[in-house]
């Protein structure tokens, strides 16, 4: 989660993040067996990214993100229907991203508050890959708020991303507004924080696709997750701040089918997660 302060006028931020994503894209589909069988569409992928920031003037910010998708395995799309389809490719260009950001802190002028606003843009300029990349540009506004106590600082942010609805595996990924909450505490300061966040995209209507099943009355798609993270810049003015991070997704997303015996729900950890 970001910090609600912003770069300094013409001060450059630099940062590096790499991240690896566990089978974030997993279709159960019918078989023989009674439960159904499990087609790993993207098994694991690996993410690279490159951040730019610069104080444009006092309290704006203006970053740059560019992504590469170093690795990734699985069965693809094409593994629905036939078991020797082509895989998936094995690495891509991903879709740059523009942001900015205003910082409200001077203006609040409350101690340890903060609040910072934000619009950042996904360009589908990346090359056209399964998985790797959208197929309209996404808006992002977003609202970061921030508490500071000691050593301790908390956390929220309320945002949207408006995109074009992509259908798939009998869901509709559309509009989604995204909530977070997180808590951060300085152990030994400069040297070890620890952090704790909760993040989820509930979708803005119903995520029922036009493939799914007759039985289906109804689905939400709600990708969510959790995250805990270790962070250093060795030292109290250290330039640099290395992070470590792991977490999991959150079963908040849900069907409802129709059965012999009333409508059944089922929650599942949503695709993407």
């Amino acid at each position: 989660m970001p910090d609600t302060r912003v770069m300094a006028i013409g001060q450059l931020g630099f940062g590096s993040a790499a991240e690896f994503l566990h089978q974030p894209v997993v279709l159960r589909v019918a078989s023989p067996d009674r439960d159904g069988r499990d087609i790993h569409v993207v098994d694991h992928a690996l993410d690279v990214s490159y951040f730019l920031s610069l104080g444009l003037a006092t309290n704006l910010e203006m970053s740059m993100l560019a992504s590469l998708r170093v690795s990734q395995s699985g069965a693809g799309a094409g593994g629905i229907v036939s078991q020797s389809a082509a895989p998936l490719s094995p690495n891509a260009v991903r879709d740059p991203r523009l942001g900015v950001a205003y910082s409200l802190d001077d203006a609040l002028g409350l101690r340890g508050f903060g609040l910072r606003l934000g619009l950042d843009a996904t360009l589908p300029l990346g090359e056209r890959n399964p998985f790797a990349n959208e197929r309209s540009f996404v808006v992002m506004p977003n609202t970061t708020f921030g508490y500071r106590l000691g050593a301790l600082q908390l956390s929220a942010e309320l945002g949207a991303r408006l995109r074009r609805t992509v259908d798939f595996g009998g869901v509709s990924l559309g509009n989604q507004a995204f909530v977070a909450l997180g808590v951060a505490a300085s152990v030994f300061p400069g040297w070890l924080t620890v952090s704790a966040e909760a993040f989820g995209l509930p979708a803005l209507s119903d995520s029922r696709g036009s493939a799914a099943g007759l039985r289906v009355t109804s689905a939400r798609l709600f990708p969510a997750e959790w995250l805990g993270g270790l962070h250093s810049s060795f030292g109290q003015r250290g330039p640099w701040t290395l992070s470590l991070a792991a977490g999991g997704g959150i079963p908040l997303s849900s069907e409802t089918r129709d059965s012999s015996s009333g409508p059944e729900t089922s929650h599942f950890v949503g695709m993407t997660s």
